[in-house]
């Protein structure tokens, strides 16, 4: 592409709202990994973690806006998270790069649960714990929407990331979690933990046994969309580079 702008001359900061290990941190360390080839200069992943989010987001509001400070984000950061606590930031905020992804959301169980079924959890009789990547994320309000409606009672345990929450589901020390599924596949491949149900209209082509909820009886649909940002003021002609390079990436 022609551009009168040299750009990148040097590394690019890529910062991820999550904790290592996560859905949204495997996304950004496979784009690192390729990133010179494309670019010239590296990505350095920086994981930002805490408070659903809007730690980072915040944080990359107020960072010069040179093009060398991007950052993933996802669409509760922006829709839930302000509904459930203060932020200081809104999209007008920020320049948007690149849409990335569409993930749906699963519930999952730990296999010695006892646990096979939503009906097995309505039937427990007692007070579900369950784990997620934050409060007022995504997956923390899923839960709380299917414990709702099925009149089970239940408590969110809020971790900062979806590693930590299914770190804390193989320990045994929450009931369920809902994550995406690239992050729970390894661990339903390897036995330790079962699947349930997925937060979206449609089952996903890969996981394509794992009924919705709404197939079983709770119309639910709390999908994930991410994407990329710098903070607003950044030249056209630097986001116009980055958008072509991350999506030849893609």
């Amino acid at each position: 592409m022609d551009s009168n702008v040299k750009y990148p001359i040097k590394p690019i900061k890529f910062i991820c709202p999550w904790a290592a290990g996560g859905s949204s941190d495997t996304t950004l360390r496979a784009f690192a990994s390729i990133a010179k080839d494309y670019f010239g200069q590296p990505l350095v992943v920086v994981n930002r973690a805490g408070a659903g989010g809007t730690i980072a987001t915040t944080e990359v509001k107020g960072a010069k806006p040179d093009g060398y400070t991007i950052m993933l984000d996802a669409v509760g950061v922006f829709t839930t998270q302000p509904k459930t606590r203060e932020v200081s930031y809104s999209l007008d905020d920020f320049q948007t790069v690149i849409g990335l992804s569409y993930e749906p959301i699963v519930l999952a169980v730990h296999s010695n649960s006892g646990y096979k079924s939503l009906d097995d959890l309505k039937s427990a009789k007692k007070n579900i714990k369950y784990g997620s990547s934050g409060t007022g994320s995504l997956p923390h309000l899923a839960q709380a929407a299917f414990f709702k409606k099925a009149g089970i009672e239940a408590t969110n345990i809020p971790y900062k990331g979806g590693a930590p929450a299914i770190t804390a589901l193989l320990g045994r020390h929450v009931d369920t979690v809902a994550a995406h599924p690239g992050e729970l596949l390894p661990y339903v491949r390897s036995g330790d933990l079962l699947m349930l149900g997925v937060f979206s209209p449609e089952r996903y082509n890969l996981i394509p046994d794992v009924p919705t909820f709404k197939e079983q009886g709770y119309d639910l649909d709390f999908s994930v969309w991410k994407f990329i940002l710098t903070p607003k003021g950044v030249d056209p002609e630097i986001v116009k580079i980055l958008h072509d390079k991350f999506y030849a990436m893609m």
